[in-house]
């Protein structure tokens, strides 16, 4: 039997598909003026992570391999991507990753990892230490709102069950 929808998942589900539509946004907005690998990659790359979701979310949002895989995808999406609304699928990785596990340090663990990813590829790219340094905090914000906000529908959700 289907099972509905709560307001909490129903949220989630308008949270996550929010971050989806920025790399959708932005290979729709750069297709004629980036490589056409590129726009192939990121559109295949959104798709598979749409996939994942549909399939964490049937799961009961327990499934950690769906979970740690879109957050994979979601670092080489924004790695591929050149503009803030690639950072979507960023906040949609981190909120399934707060609601699927239950250690905090892998929230966080993926925050810093974030961070020290977008440092490095802005030192592979020979950005200005003024844009990196900016690019490296807004990342560290968002990374840690998002961490904050997961904890949230988490511990909602677990509360539901019991």
């Amino acid at each position: 039997m289907a099972r509905i929808p709560t307001l909490r998942t129903g949220l989630l589900d308008i949270a996550v598909s929010l971050g989806l539509a920025g790399p959708i946004l932005m290979v729709l907005y750069s297709y004629d003026i980036r490589p056409l690998w590129l726009t192939a990659t990121v559109t295949v790359l959104t798709a598979i992570a749409i996939a994942l979701w549909v399939l964490w979310r049937r799961s009961g949002q327990r499934s950690r391999v769906a979970a740690a895989l879109f957050a994979v995808i979601a670092v080489v999406v924004i790695s591929f991507g050149k503009g803030a609304l690639y950072y979507g699928i960023i906040w949609a990785a981190l909120l399934m990753l707060g609601v699927t596990f239950s250690a905090t340090r892998v929230l966080w663990g993926y925050a810093t990892a974030l961070v020290l990813i977008v440092l490095a590829l802005h030192l592979a790219s020979g950005s200005p230490a003024e844009f990196m340094l900016a690019e490296a905090i807004g990342t560290a914000a968002l990374a840690g709102i998002a961490a904050a906000v997961a904890v949230v529908p988490r511990d909602r959700l677990r509360a539901c069950e019991r």
